[in-house]
């Protein structure tokens, strides 16, 4: 069996072209993503279904931050792949905004809500 290539091999290889490997760092990294994705998820509240976001949809977002990160990711900044992701935006921040747009839609505009827009946007920045 041969031996697994790191992250930042996939990515390098991924840059040229190479559609397998491409495919490879996105199904090797799919449980990192989903993680994010749950924490996400219930740390902001999401599982009230008055906010319209699914599971599925976050962890569709982070997938495609994924992807856009194999681009810009620069392995002579010293960050491993994996933390370039985590510190890139999983989750655009056009997604947190819509949701907290639907919030106030749903709910009003409340000094909660408007602390809550605050709050996840410094933690996306």
């Amino acid at each position: 069996m041969a031996p697994q290539m790191s992250n930042e091999e996939l990515c390098a290889l991924a840059r040229e072209g190479n559609r397998a490997a491409q495919d490879e760092l996105i199904e090797k990294n799919t449980g990192f993503i989903t993680g994010i994705a749950g924490y996400v998820f219930s740390e902001y509240g999401l599982a009230d279904k008055s906010y319209g976001i699914e599971f599925d949809e976050l962890v569709q977002e982070g997938r495609i931050g994924l992807w856009r990160c194999i681009e810009k990711y620069d392995p002579a900044l010293g960050a491993s792949f994996l933390t370039y992701v985590k510190d890139a935006t999983l989750l655009p921040s056009t997604t947190v905004s819509r949701i907290m747009k639907w919030t106030s839609g749903y709910m009003g505009a409340t000094v909660a809500s408007a602390s809550a827009r605050e709050n996840v946007s410094q933690q996306i920045s």
